[in-house]
């Protein structure tokens, strides 16, 4: 939290699991792309937590759905702002981190 107020940054919190066919997509297909790194780390706090064997961190238990992945989006002070359940396309990818850039 301290460094998304000091970056005025949101964070974007991921769902995932070991065991989950669509996460390692995600990861291989989307996430591991230079484009996406680049304009999540320009605009974005990121963390990666592992569901079964880790908590949600910021209170995202209560409206996780359990489904991996899902992305998370918080605001600076830890609110949560809205999730995407579900394996994404690059392109739809790059529309989710655009529209929560603001």
């Amino acid at each position: 939290l301290k460094k998304a107020q000091k970056e005025n940054k949101k964070i974007i919190v991921y769902a995932t699991s070991a065991s989950c066919f669509f996460c390692k997509k995600m990861d291989k297909e989307v996430l591991s792309l230079d484009e996406i790194k680049n304009k999540i780390n320009e605009h974005y706090i990121y963390l990666k937590i592992d569901v079964d064997k880790n908590k949600l961190p910021f209170d995202l238990q209560n409206v996780y759905k359990e489904i991996t992945p899902t992305f998370f989006i918080v605001s600076r002070d830890g609110t949560y702002l809205k999730q995407y359940p579900g394996s994404w396309a690059k392109s739809d990818f790059l529309e989710i981190l655009k529209e929560n850039i603001k």
